[in-house]
């Protein structure tokens, strides 16, 4: 099968935090399966641009990526090249994964996917979740309205990472069937760690009781559910690390 990735960054765009690990982990362990996998995708990096080759594949990691340049100060992600090479492409591959919702790209692709026939997958990524949609919210609501809300409708499923993005979107109505599929996580990177570095970093004793919990301190992330798993950590009478 050849899958189509369409996403406004790519590694090692790593300053966009979560997604810029979890998309590649996706696309690698797709092309992993057997799938040929091919990522159309901008040099957007920040406050700098990446240092890649532009409109030219790249294989990487056992995928094949494409940076299109960004038009502008690139705020929005918009890159006429990548639009264009949707268009231009799409017809070529068996199922599109679009990874926009509110970026530009996410209508010149589902546009293109539609003329050739080719289904695709909008991967939701908690951006329809009540505290999302509350940020900016009559520009999100208008954009849903006048064109959001067909986007989504005419797609062949919403990949939702938990049950309550799934919720989210049944609230909204919309049509597509909505599937959980969680964000992978690639344990090989972590089996090669020297045991007890952190704890000696930060002076904390062997036998104290350590959680790592990643991610933004906001409402959002739950680090509420955090504390309390640490507390019912250190009711336990085992030792855990």
């Amino acid at each position: 099968m050849r899958i189509l990735v369409v996403t406004p960054y790519y590694k090692p765009a790593w300053v966009y935090g979560g997604p810029a690990r979890s998309i590649p982990t996706l696309c690698e362990g797709l092309a992993e399966a057997g799938a040929q996998v091919t990522v159309f995708t901008t040099n957007a990096g920040g406050a700098r641009r990446l240092n890649v080759p532009l409109s030219q594949p790249i294989a990487l990691d056992g995928v094949e990526v494409w940076y299109y340049p960004l038009n502008g100060t690139g705020r929005y992600f918009y890159s006429s090249a990548l639009a264009r090479a949707c268009t231009l492409h799409a017809a070529g591959y068996d199922l599109a994964v679009i990874e926009c919702l509110w970026e530009p790209a996410a209508l010149p692709a589902a546009a293109a996917c539609r003329r050739a026939g080719i289904p695709y997958i909008v991967p939701l990524r908690g951006q329809l979740l009540p505290l999302s949609l509350r940020h900016r919210y009559w520009k999100k609501h208008l954009f849903l309205m006048l064109f959001g809300r067909r986007y989504l409708d005419q797609a062949a499923g919403l990949h939702c990472t938990d049950y309550t993005e799934v919720e989210a979107a049944a609230s909204l109505r919309l049509r597509a069937p909505a599937f959980v599929v969680p964000n992978a996580i690639n344990a090989a990177r972590f089996e090669s760690l020297a045991t007890g570095v952190l704890r000696r970093k930060l002076g904390i004793p062997a036998g104290h009781t350590v959680m790592l919990f990643l991610g933004r301190l906001c409402r959002q992330k739950r680090p509420d559910i955090a504390v309390a798993a640490l507390a019912a950590a250190q009711a336990l009478p085992i030792e855990v690390h």
